[in-house]
């Protein structure tokens, strides 16, 4: 059996198209585990219609605590073999699941990942999956060289690695270290091309907006993940990777510097001198040459550190950004 977990908060939208594109898969042996995260709206009440309708749902209400938390209570609650998860705002498509179970069965391996497709309101771009069966560890190098996503919601995980691996309670940009961990955690990763996931782009969404608390847990998990594999020579000691490593770092405090003036000052003058701190330490002048041109040019402003360049910064990206309107990703 596999155990879909779902996050619900807030997107009573698009919760029923969600939902019913999961029930409609074409691999059947599933359930479904909604979590209300304590969604202010009318959400907790289009769980409970749906659950009451079809057994294969249930339903936890809980406390707003965020996603990671909410993964994690379906994840303890699962009873399947496997894990799956879909964002509440996104969809899949009918042969979502049918594809990761069959390959992962198929090879033996712990994790299986595909590819997705990007919605916008007016167009659909296709992303397909790596293929291929990779080691633990060069899963963990194929993911730092991006050639994995770190989204965990087009893959499917053997529940067990869960045993000792969580969500990071209360942090955004969870993924980017719970998925790294996960692939270390696997026997053997496998990859397909099928893109049966659909990625809703929303600009209001939790991950296109920037608080303090989010850039500090982005620059956080960053640098969880530096620490962790850098060490591994299997990993770390590869130098290419070891250089993915370090530019996801600076693009981090790339980001904590262009979007951090005008937000509250809550803790910023510590986290913005320990990520200056780690640039100028770390990442030797030349070391970024290649890097996105972002990074490369918000690189002197860390160093340099001060309220001028901050505000230096924050004017760049809002110029880099009216510039590539279309590509604002690009410089997120």
């Amino acid at each position: 059996m596999i155990s879909v977990v779902v996050p619900v908060y807030k997107t009573e939208k698009y919760l029923p198209q969600c939902i019913e594109s999961i029930l409609a898969q074409s691999f059947e042996d599933f359930e479904l585990l909604l979590v209300d995260d304590g969604s202010p709206d009318g959400s907790g009440a289009i769980c409970d219609g749906y659950a009451a309708r079809d057994g294969r749902i249930r339903v936890f209400h809980t406390e707003n605590c965020g996603v990671s938390e909410a993964r994690n209570t379906g994840i303890k609650e699962s009873v399947g073999e496997y894990i799956a998860f879909c964002d509440s705002d996104d969809r899949v498509g009918r042969d979502w699941l049918r594809h990761m179970y069959g390959a992962a069965v198929a090879s033996g391996a712990g994790i299986c990942s595909g590819g997705m497709i990007l919605e916008y309101t007016d167009r659909l771009a296709e992303i397909k999956g790596r293929e291929g069966v990779f080691s633990a560890n060069d899963a963990v190098r194929e993911l730092l060289a991006e050639k994995f996503s770190v989204n965990v919601w087009n893959k499917l995980f053997r529940k067990d690695l869960f045993d000792n691996v969580e969500f990071p309670p209360g942090r955004s940009s969870e993924d980017v270290i719970t998925t790294a961990l996960l692939f270390e955690a696997a026997d053997s990763v496998i990859g397909i091309p099928a893109a049966d996931y659909f990625y809703r782009q929303r600009k209001n969404s939790s991950v296109s907006i920037y608080g303090m608390k989010q850039l500090a847990d982005y620059w956080e998990v960053h640098l969880e993940r530096f620490r962790r594999f850098s060490v591994i020579p299997e990993i770390g000691g590869d130098p290419e990777t070891y250089d993915r490593l370090l530019m996801f770092c600076g693009g981090a405090a790339s980001k904590l510097w262009r979007w951090a003036w005008g937000t509250g000052d809550n803790g910023k003058n510590e986290l913005l001198a320990n990520a200056r701190k780690f640039v100028r330490e770390m990442i030797p002048r030349k070391r970024a040459k290649g890097w996105p041109a972002h990074i490369r040019l918000t690189l002197p402003l860390i160093r340099l550190g001060g309220k001028a360049s901050l505000y230096t910064a924050f004017l760049m990206n809002r110029l880099l950004r009216k510039c590539v309107r279309n590509n604002n990703e690009l410089f997120d």
